[in-house]
């Protein structure tokens, strides 16, 4: 009998740590699961944070061109820019470097402006400074973003045509900013870490 009662007992000692261990492992399966459920959800946010980080970024761009457009448009139909065309007075420099400051048309950020014949050539002369092209590198009314010594450029070419003469095409005109130092300045992202920007 006494024998019986010293397996039992060592039988019974087995059992306790046969269910600490079954205890334990289904706490470690738990912590494992619980674990891997954060770390998929942490992994879906993550993935939600970066499309809704693109997007930010997106309307962000999508809004300053849309301001581009108003202001080129305010351009196209500002009378001295028709009359710049249409007679290519001398004075060109004059109107580029004084007259079009004072008129205060363009928001202050287009530090590139120029107009363009029928052919495409820059207005401007090729010994004068610009950070515009000398010819219509894309089709007018097209976008084309440079990265040229640190700046992201942002050009906008569009048609210029006379008002009320049928809408003949005078030529065209060029606008110029640096996009990401724009981006960087005037919007404040939720989702979309400003120093981290780049084309």
């Amino acid at each position: 009998m006494i024998t019986r009662l010293r397996n039992a007992s060592w039988s019974l000692g087995h059992l306790g740590i046969g269910f600490f261990g079954l205890i334990a492992g289904i706490l470690l399966l738990l912590g494992l699961y619980g674990w891997w459920q954060i770390d998929k959800i942490g992994r879906v946010l993550d993935r939600q944070e970066a499309l809704l980080a693109r997007q930010e970024a997106e309307e962000a761009v999508m809004s300053m061109v849309d301001r581009l457009q108003l202001a080129a448009q305010a351009l196209a139909r500002w009378n001295d820019t028709q009359q710049q065309l249409r007679t290519r007075r001398p004075d060109y420099l004059i109107w580029l470097n004084q007259r079009l400051q004072q008129a205060a048309i363009l928001p202050p950020h287009i530090d590139g402006v120029s107009l363009y014949d029928k052919a495409g050539r820059s207005l401007t002369p090729a010994s004068h400074d610009t950070v515009m092209p000398t010819h219509l590198p894309v089709k007018p009314d097209g976008i084309l973003i440079r990265r040229t010594q640190g700046e992201s450029r942002l050009y906008y070419f569009f048609p210029i045509v006379a008002e009320g003469a049928g809408n003949q095409l005078l030529g065209y005109g060029g606008l110029s900013f640096d996009l990401l130092a724009l981006l960087r300045a005037e919007r404040s992202f939720r989702f979309v870490d400003p120093s981290s920007l780049g084309l």
